[in-house]
This record gives structure tokens, C-alpha cells and sequence, in this order.
């Protein structure tokens, strides 16, 4: 017997190149997603239409978007390597993180909101102060490979971040940072992640 392949709920068409990632709002009623074209564009699930734009976009295609856990801002990262912040309800930028010297690539957000993670090119992650924009960790020693896509686990005594090109199947290279004691932040950030 053959089996049928499920047809899509909704087929999104509003990008001018190939779409890179997609994130579902916290509410579970709006998507976002972004191109090559250099745009993040946010929808109503449930319809074929896009609610709109991003702003005035980056300069380089849109590798990774993420929301923010309140639903209120989400955040784009680009070749442009930059991540911006963008205010939900006016579609305009709110914040510019500009640290990476290479394509950002990949984003997550702390279960309790407060921190942001991006990976790069550059064979760096950071650790940002979402309510400052600042970073308050830099995480080297990624050799080989660039960080293309991480996820983060809670361990015992450290941060793990796994990286993966693109094309590949599997976990490529793993790296373990210590978490010094003094560091209270980082503790707190481990214990909220992903719980």
C-alpha cells in the first residue's frame, strides 16, 4: 500500500528567495520567517497573507529568527553580522547586538527571557543581556567549524553548545565550557534554559 504524503495546512508565498528559518510566536497565532532576500516577515497562521514586514531589514541574507518569550519583540540574525530586535507591534527595530564579525547564524532565547544566545561564523557564541543589549559572555574555542547551528543542555558544571554545518546529519564537534563559580549569571542562566 502507498502511502499518501500529508498536504500543507498553508503554503506561504511573500519572500523573493529561499526562505532560512521560521519561529512560531509563543501564542502559537503568528509565524516569522526570513530570507535570502534579506527580510523577516511575520504572518497569521491561518491565512495566506503576511501581517507585514520587518522594518528596513539587514543587509545580508536572514539566517536565523527567534521570538522573544514575552511575545512582545522578536530577533533576526543576518550575513549582515547582525541580530536586531524588533518591536511585534510597530514592525520597527528597537535594539542593534552588533558584536559577531561573521554571518550570525543561529539564535535562542533562556526559558526565562532574559538571555539571548547567537552563534556565528565567526566560530564564536555570545551571551546577551536582552534588557541591555549587551553581551555578558563570549564563548570561544569552536575550532574547525563554524557554529551553524547550536542547542544548548543543562549540565552539571557546564555549557554545552553543539554545532552542526548546515548539510550535516549530526553533531559534528562538541564544546564544553567550565562555569566558574564566581559566575552567578551563568549559573542562573543554565538553570533557567529549556526548563
Amino acid at each position: 500500500m502507498q502511502e499518501l504524503a500529508p498536504k500543507p495546512q498553508q503554503v506561504l508565498r511573500g519572500h523573493a528567495a529561499t526562505v532560512n528559518a521560521v519561529a512560531i510566536a509563543p501564542d502559537g497565532r503568528t509565524l516569522l520567517t526570513s530570507s535570502e532576500d534579506g527580510q523577516a516577515m511575520l504572518w497569521a497562521l491561518g491565512k495566506n497573507q503576511p501581517l507585514g514586514q520587518l522594518g528596513e531589514g539587514h543587509y545580508g541574507a536572514v539566517n536565523a529568527v527567534i521570538f522573544a518569550r514575552d511575545g512582545q519583540s522578536c530577533f533576526t540574525g543576518s550575513d549582515d553580522a547582525q541580530i536586531k530586535q524588533w518591536d511585534l507591534a510597530t514592525r520597527q527595530e528597537i535594539n542593534l547586538l552588533w558584536r559577531h564579525q561573521s554571518p550570525v547564524t543561529s539564535l535562542d532565547v533562556s526559558a526565562d527571557g532574559r538571555f539571548l544566545l547567537s552563534g556565528s561564523t565567526d566560530k564564536t557564541a555570545l551571551l546577551w543581556d536582552i534588557a541591555t543589549g549587551c553581551p555578558v559572555q563570549v564563548f570561544r574555542g569552536i575550532a574547525l567549524l563554524p557554529v551553524m547551528l547550536f542547542s544548548v543542555r543543562k549540565t552539571g558544571k557546564s555549557l554545552q553548545l553543539a554545532k552542526q554545518p548546515r548539510s550535516a546529519v549530526g553533531i559534528r564537534k562538541a564544546c564544553r565550557w567550565p562555569l566558574p563559580a564566581c559566575r552567578k549569571l551563568l549559573t542562573t542562566l543554565l538553570k533557567s534554559l529549556f526548563s
